[in-house]
């Protein structure tokens, strides 16, 4: 009897919104790699987590904070072994190219002429949440806070940043990165300005290509994922 060649197996990745230009570059990579076809579901790590609550039929899920990864792993959706931190980031305050507010600082949004500044909603977004805790312990948050139009996740952010409907925003340096010219980097936070950035990668309990799921943990904490990481800007994970 002939014999068949198994189809690729397929791999649903549930990935926060700031993964996704190094994740589509690390799945290509993946998939030529591991005979595997990964279909990826970009969001706020917030809103992704709520999915696997309810059931989407998930593979894996990344997140921009371990927050999201430790809630699941306690309700049970996903396999406490399986969490691997791969990197870390930072948060960056951006202008449109073209502004001419003279935005240069994080203390510089309390200036009256700023008038709209976005970042993701902090209820759903780990960099809203990392926004706060910046404009918290530079005492500037009582002014911000009237300002900001929370955004779904990181692109929607950019976004509002590069089309000028906002005087500025804040948000990761990768998803920064991705914009050109468009958008102006002007500041830069302390790492200490706010709590530790980890993405975690994890396994979700009710997949059923476990194999394949592992073979993509180990790709992305290995040489080759780990150095797409770096060309997309992120850091190395920091120290658990």
């Amino acid at each position: 009897p002939a014999t068949t060649v198994a189809g690729p197996q397929e791999l649903t990745v549930s990935a926060a919104s700031s993964l996704k230009a190094a994740f589509t570059k690390i799945g290509a990579a993946f998939e030529h790699f591991a005979n595997a076809k990964i279909v990826f579901n970009y969001d706020a790590s917030g809103t992704l987590q709520k999915q696997i609550e309810s059931g989407a039929p998930v593979d894996m899920f990344a997140s921009a904070a371990m927050k999201q990864a430790n809630v699941l792993v306690e309700g049970g959706f996903v396999d406490k072994a399986s969490v691997k931190v791969f990197a870390s980031n930072e948060i960056v305050l951006v202008v449109p190219a073209d502004s001419t507010l003279g935005i240069t600082s994080f203390e510089d949004l309390a200036k009256a002429d700023v008038k709209k500044i976005s970042y993701g909603d902090p209820a759903a977004a780990p960099h809203g949440v990392a926004a706060e805790e910046i404009l918290t312990t530079l005492g500037l948050i009582d002014q911000v806070k009237p300002k900001v139009i929370y955004a779904a996740n990181v692109a929607a952010a950019l976004e509002y940043v590069s089309s000028g409907e906002v005087d500025a925003g804040i948000i990761f340096a990768t998803e920064a990165a991705t914009a050109g010219d468009k958008v102006k980097i002007v500041a830069t936070s302390q790492p200490d300005w706010h709590g530790k950035i980890a993405y975690p990668l994890c396994m979700v309990s009710a997949s059923e290509n476990e194999a394949t799921a592992q073979a993509f943990i180990d790709f992305v904490m290995g040489a080759e994922g780990q150095a797409i990481l770096k060309d997309f800007g992120f850091l190395a994970a920091p120290a658990q």
